[in-house]
C-alpha cells in the first residue's frame, strides 16, 4: 500500500517520538504538530534494552490522531537503550513515511557490534539497515517515501533547530516529565 499523502502540503501534520531517559520502564512521547503548532501529544512507555518499541508505537498512534498524521519522525532507530524500532513495519503498517532523524552521524558498524550479544536484535538490525543521507546538520533514513520527499518533510519541520519540531518539542517533554526539567537538542 502507498505512503498517505508523503508530498508536502502547508497543514501536515508529523508525529516526533523521542524517549526520556532510559529506565526499566522508558517514558515515549509522541507530538502531533504541524510545523507552526502542537496539536497533540501521545504517551507510552517501553522496556529498557526490550522488544517492544515498535508495536508501543503502533498502539500510541492507532487513536485518535492516526488520520491526521502524514509523517512520522523518529530520533534514531532505538529507544530505552537498545529496544529497536522497525520504522519500516511503522511505514507500512500505518501507510505514512517514517524519517530517522539524528544529529550525530551514524556508525553502523559499531551498532551492530553492540548488538552482537543479541542475535534477534542483530538480525533485526541488519534488515531495516539503510544507507543515511545527510542534510545539513542532520542524518536521516526513510522509509514509505522517496529521499527527495524525506528532505522536503525535514526542511518543512526544522523550525527553531536542525532537527524537526516535532523531534524537539517530544525530546523537551520527555525530559521535562522524567527529570524536573528539560533542555533542548
Amino acid at each position: 500500500m502507498p505512503p498517505r499523502n508523503a508530498g508536502v502540503k502547508s497543514g501536515v501534520r508529523a508525529l516526533g517520538v523521542d524517549d526520556g531517559p532510559q529506565k526499566d520502564s522508558t517514558l515515549l512521547v509522541g507530538v502531533v504538530m504541524r510545523p507552526d503548532r502542537i496539536e497533540g501529544v501521545l504517551s507510552t512507555s517501553v522496556e529498557l534494552d526490550g522488544n517492544d518499541a515498535t508495536a508501543a508505537i503502533l498502539k500510541m498512534v492507532a487513536g485518535r490522531f492516526h488520520p491526521q498524521i502524514k509523517c512520522i519522525f523518529l530520533d534514531g532507530v532505538a529507544v530505552a537503550g537498545f529496544n529497536l524500532i522497525n520504522y519500516k513495519k511503522l511505514s507500512e503498517k500505518l501507510s505514512v513515511p517514517v524519517i530517522v532523524c539524528t544529529s550525530n552521524r551514524p556508525h553502523p558498524e559499531e551498532f551492530s557490534k553492540a548488538l552482537e550479544r543479541w542475535p534477534e536484535k542483530l538480525r533485526l538490525w541488519e534488515s531495516i539497515r539503510t544507507p543515511a543521507h545527510r542534510l545539513g546538520g542532520v542524518w536521516y533514513q526513510f522509509s514509505g517515501c522517496t529521499g527527495t520527499q524525506a528532505a522536503s518533510l525535514i526542511r518543512k519541520f526544522q523550525v527553531h533547530s536542525l532537527v524537526p519540531e516535532p523531534l524537539r518539542v517530544a525530546h523537551l517533554i520527555a525530559a521535562g516529565i522524567e527529570l524536573g526539567v528539560s533542555r533542548g537538542l
